[in-house]
């Protein structure tokens, strides 16, 4: 994401869930791949309450609505 500096996202749950494991999972570094990115959409099937939270403490700033 950061390589060509995307700020939108449209992604189904799963992965989501993906990037917020991945995010967890990495060091300091990481966050500078994912820098540029302000917003996720996300639909196909609900989002959890705490898929959200989790998302939010991962990657503060970054806004997250399920479409």
């Amino acid at each position: 994401m950061g390589r060509f500096g995307v700020t939108r996202l449209a992604l189904a749950p799963p992965v989501l869930l993906a990037i917020v494991r991945t995010a967890e999972e990495a060091d300091e570094g990481a966050a500078a791949h994912v820098a540029t990115l302000l917003a996720v959409n996300c639909g196909g099937a609900p989002l959890a309450a705490d898929l959200i939270a989790r998302f939010s403490r991962t990657l503060p700033g970054v806004g997250v609505t399920q479409i």
